[in-house]
């Protein structure tokens, strides 16, 4: 089954009865899976999603729910994922039998890093797509940055930007799509008509190497203890406040936009549990802490913050008032942030 190409490389005709996933970027794998829901819905009303589990459900488990009615029809989609668990060599010959005649009423979507190609994908693009989600080569990728950053974040980039983007996220397409929307925000904060994301925008907001230390500072802000967070801002300025007044803003600023994303996400019907992975935040302990924070704020309160961080930005950049004054004025709004 042919399907048209768009910014996100693969566009789902609504058509598909099943959907393999497969490749190692996971930003793919769920970018995918979210436009064949959105399509889905537009086209048949409310849509039921049922996830499982490759490792700890049966086909068997699966391709019932798949043939499944509820007592008021309406389309579901069946998502499993490491699917390739799932379609083992005893289990093809049962998945080979449902591609060879799927439910009508149920899209089902197998989601996997590794995949075993056989005979079961000849007859899936009979009746649905094999897509790969692998990574994406650098002119690709800057021309995929340019169309996400207008269809997503509803703002442009310069394409110096999107090469330099994209050469600091090593081609990640997560992280690189959690930067968008950073700078994004960042592009429009002044209000107004949005201005592209610029080079310079890319080169002092996006971190770059040795920043090891100003980056350290965001599981302290994590904390709510206003204590805490001026004692360890106090030390990391001791040595050598000039030169780390800057960074320190640039984690900031990352955190809360991190902060943002994350609480949006929840908004938009996320688990927070899944928020670590999908925002690409390392280590666990400070994406447990994002997520504790965005499921008991609101989009509005957290977008209104990060604003505030690339203003306190700005103004250190521009030589208003005391850096240090502003800095540590910031880093509490953090504690006020986690009350």
């Amino acid at each position: 089954m042919a399907s048209k190409r768009s910014p996100t490389l693969w566009s789902p005709t609504g058509d598909e009865r099943i959907i393999v996933l497969q490749g190692p970027d996971a930003f793919l794998r769920s970018e995918y899976a979210a436009a064949v829901r959105t399509l889905l819905t537009e086209r048949e009303g409310e849509v039921d999603v049922i996830r499982f589990d490759g490792q700890s459900h049966s086909a068997a488990d699966v391709l019932d729910e798949c043939r499944s009615f509820g007592l008021m029809q309406q389309h579901k989609i069946v998502l499993v994922d490491q699917a390739d668990q799932l379609v083992k060599e005893h289990n093809r010959p049962l998945m080979e039998r449902y591609a060879a005649a799927p439910c009508d009423a149920a899209t089902l979507i197998l989601r996997s890093d590794k995949w075993n190609r056989g005979k079961l994908d000849a007859l899936i693009t009979k009746v649905g797509a094999v897509v790969p989600c692998k990574p994406m080569p650098r002119t690709e990728g800057i021309k995929w940055m340019a169309a996400r950053t207008k269809s997503a974040h509803k703002a442009s980039i310069e394409p110096s930007a999107a090469g330099e983007l994209f050469d600091r996220m090593d081609g990640d397409l997560g992280r690189i799509d959690t930067e968008l929307a950073k700078l994004a925000v960042m592009a429009t904060a002044d209000g107004g008509k949005a201005r592209a994301i610029t080079l310079a925008d890319v080169l002092s907001q996006s971190g770059s190497k040795g920043l090891d230390k100003p980056w350290d500072f965001q599981g302290p802000l994590l904390s709510g203890d206003a204590s805490q967070i001026v004692r360890h801002l106090r030390r990391l300025l001791e040595d050598n406040p000039k030169d780390l007044v800057v960074p320190i803003s640039w984690a900031m600023i990352d955190l809360a936009g991190n902060i943002h994303q994350a609480t949006s996400l929840v908004a938009g019907g996320m688990s927070p549990g899944a928020i670590g992975g999908r925002i690409n935040m390392w280590p666990a302990e400070k994406a447990q802490g994002v997520a504790r924070l965005a499921s008991r704020l609101t989009p509005g309160r957290t977008l209104e913050f990060y604003r505030e961080c690339v203003r306190n930005d700005r103004a250190i950049k521009s030589g208003l008032g005391k850096p240090t004054d502003r800095i540590e004025r910031v880093a509490l709004g953090f504690a006020r942030l986690g009350r």
